[in-house]
């Protein structure tokens, strides 16, 4: 074993060293409970660690974690001395604590990471670090593969139960498979299925995959290295384990040229022994360094032009067909994306500006919020908002948990998506139909408004639940408690800073300074919201609430407030909101890759069509809880319905906590696409039927 093992490096130093100078690689590394029974002490931190420690030369690194999900904790980064910090700092989260491994779904970030960002003359590599043969009586592992390829097994809790067992007759009725041999094959299919696919895919972006397998043989790691001209190494201890990265660590140095002696020895170390004297190549480096730099902008300006145009086309094609412009943006993303040409993939910068274009569009919110539009429609409005809230959250919860099977955390964000209302389509919708002054209108435009605040409510909640605070009453306490704080605090003091905003901008001879510090003034609050617990979103929501035209505080304090202020606010800020809230949409088509979708899973439709259903169910049912003519409360119904860009931040938070997998968040993003597209052109075949029986201006109390 030591032999063979030794002979295969040597051969990749010495391939290493004849290559192109320039090299990224990417570490994938196995951080799931599987890996914890082979490398007991975590020893692998420390191998891969050493492995970052000595690389040397024109070397870019990137690492990505995984278990059941994948996250690319370090972009492609180069590595010097202090990015090696930030590269120890990820490999912290190496700890073992995934439920299942699913390497599919780490190899394919891998490659959309070295096709996205590597370089173009560069050798790329890929290093998959993860544990032998699984235990295929795993009812976890069981449960995740069955799911992978469609089955219904209901949560993933390690429990044979009815919905695992059942699926488990299901695929061996399918494939006529003995029960002797079940559950190996069950493996085996899963394997199949993405292992042609990804070694297919490395293969022909030029990627070579470095298998390191700990513990047992593993079938799938060793064919990716075979098809992609790469290695596979099976180390049977973890303590070997930085023998390995040290001798790879060389192999991917450029001074590694004469292969034994940096196979053998840290014994040549002139160059570190120099060190204070490496000023004239560093200089040499600096230009190059500088083009590489100025590549990737070049790139990025590109990238940026392709989305901002393809959102604007797109959003303008939507309007001409009278659908929203939201839904336009959404497939712009999917179009160049992943799932069709494949043009664009989410960076860490797209992710950054999506981040921006998302606390914009929660600070328009806010700006248009009309918390007085409550009062003037009374308890309707409210009944209205409360039904159409609590309906559609328990049935969507409900269904999720107790009929798809889903687990505790996906359910609830399940419920929640479908809470939402986008009062910006619905008041689009009304007013093309001159209903916005009607009665209804008026119930509807109070509804939404509330609508809006519990929403935001309920976001900050889920939030505070994906990234580790778990479900339990006193965390609820805890979350509820901060969001009423800082609601209560920092709406007041953005409006107070509103006003000494506004002083200096009737004294200002610089043009511009509203929209730099209203801008600024939304990336604070984001930052103070995060700061005391909040989500970010409501600092874009409580500094748009404080700004609007329609602001006062409870128990009747007044503010001064001059509209014609607030109105060159709206007006100044509209250009940078309606410029960066695009860029979210599209990372939201960017993010659902359809190729990823088994369509051949009943799953996928079954979970979206009564979604849809139940979407629909929850929200015209609230609207059935008040007096009103039949037709009145269909129309208030129907209105409530579109989910639009306040779906899709549900969609996108569950998605990038790693509570949504592909699959789940593309079923969301269909439904909230459907009941997005048909309610504005429903409403429109109902008003043209029945518009006559509804008076078109609301009658006076």
């Amino acid at each position: 074993m030591a032999g063979r093992l030794s002979v295969s490096l040597l051969l990749l130093l010495l391939v290493s060293a004849a290559g192109a100078e320039e090299r990224d690689v990417v570490l994938v590394l196995d951080n799931s409970a599987a890996m914890k029974r082979l490398d007991a002490k975590g020893l692998a931190r420390s191998a891969v660690g050493g492995f970052v420690e000595t690389l040397k030369g024109d070397v870019r690194a990137a690492i990505v974690l995984f278990d059941h999900s994948a996250t690319v904790s370090v972009p492609l980064t180069a590595v010097t001395d202090e990015s090696r910090l930030e590269f120890l700092e990820a490999l912290q989260k190496l700890n073992y604590h995934g439920i299942y491994p699913d390497m599919a779904r780490a190899v394919e970030q891998a490659i959309r990471e070295l096709e996205v960002n590597g370089r173009g003359g560069a050798e790329k590599s890929i290093i998959l670090l993860t544990g032998g043969l699984l235990d295929p009586s795993d009812t976890v592992l069981v449960q995740s593969r069955l799911r992978a390829l469609g089955y219904g097994v209901g949560p993933i809790d390690g429990i044979m139960g009815p919905k695992t067992r059942g699926a488990l007759r299901q695929f061996q009725r399918q494939r006529g498979i003995p029960a002797e041999t079940l559950l190996p094959r069950l493996e085996k299919v899963y394997e199949a299925r993405w292992q042609g696919e990804l070694a297919g895919s490395a293969a022909r972006a030029g990627i070579k995959v470095i298998a390191v397998v700990l513990g047992e043989g593993f079938a799938p790691g060793q064919a990716l290295a075979e098809k992609t001209s790469g290695e596979y190494f099976q180390i049977p201890k973890a303590e070997d384990l930085a023998g390995v990265f040290e001798r790879l660590s060389k192999a991917f140095s450029q001074e590694a040229e004469v292969p034994a002696p940096a196979l053998e020895a840290p014994a040549i170390q002139v160059p570190e022994r120099v060190d204070p004297l490496p000023a004239p190549p560093a200089e040499v480096a600096l230009p190059e360094e500088r083009l590489e730099v100025a590549e990737e902008v070049h790139a990025f300006f590109l990238v940026l032009m392709i989305m901002l145009l393809t959102a604007r086309v797109f959003a303008e094609v939507a309007a001409r067909l009278q659908a929203p412009p939201v839904i336009g943006e959404l497939l712009a993303g999917i179009v160049v994306g992943p799932s069709l040409l494949g043009w664009i993939s989410p960076t860490e910068v797209i992710k950054l500006l999506a981040e921006i274009g998302i606390l914009l569009l929660l600070f328009e919110v806010g700006l248009e919020t009309n918390v007085r539009q409550l009062a003037r429609t009374g308890t309707k409005s409210l009944i209205v908002a409360a039904g159409g809230f609590v309906l559609p959250f328990a049935l969507g919860f409900g269904l999720a948990r107790w009929v798809l099977d889903l687990d505790m955390l996906p359910s609830l964000f399940v419920g929640g998506t479908l809470t939402a209302t986008s009062i910006g389509i619905t008041v689009r919708v009304l007013s093309d139909l001159k209903r916005q002054a009607s009665h209804e209108g008026q119930v509807v435009l109070g509804a939404a408004v509330l609508d809006d605040v519990l929403g935001v409510v309920l976001l900050a909640l889920l939030y505070e639940f994906a990234i580790g605070g778990g479900i339990s009453l006193a965390n609820t306490a805890k979350v509820l408690f901060f969001i009423a704080l800082f609601v209560a605090l920092a709406t007041p003091a953005a409006k107070l800073l509103s006003l000494i905003i506004h002083r200096f901008d009737s004294v200002s001879e610089i043009p511009g300074l509203l929209p730099t510090t209203i801008v600024a003034l939304v990336l604070f609050f984001a930052w103070l919201a995060h700061t005391v617990g909040a989500p970010a979103l409501l600092g874009g929501f409580a500094a748009g609430l404080a700004l609007s035209r329609r602001f006062s505080l409870p128990f009747g304090l007044a503010v001064p407030t001059d509209a014609d202020f607030a109105h060159r606010v709206e007006g100044q800020m509209k250009p940078i909101i309606h410029l960066f809230t695009p860029i979210f949409f599209v990372m939201v088509g960017l993010s659902l890759n359809l190729r990823e979708v088994d369509w051949g899973s009943l799953f996928i439709w079954v979970f979206s069509l009564s979604l849809v259903v139940v979407a629909v169910i929850g929200k015209v049912a609230g609207a059935m809880l008040i007096r009103e003519s039949w037709h009145a409360r269909l129309a208030i119904g129907m209105a409530m319905v579109p989910r639009g860009e306040v779906g899709l931040i549900f969609a996108e938070l569950g998605r990038v906590s790693g509570v949504f997998d592909n699959e789940i968040y593309a079923g969301m993003v269909i439904v909230i696409a459907l009941t997005t597209l048909l309610p504005p052109f429903v409403m429109k075949w109902f008003y043209g039927q029945y518009g006559h029986r509804l008076p078109l201006e609301a009658t006076k109390a």
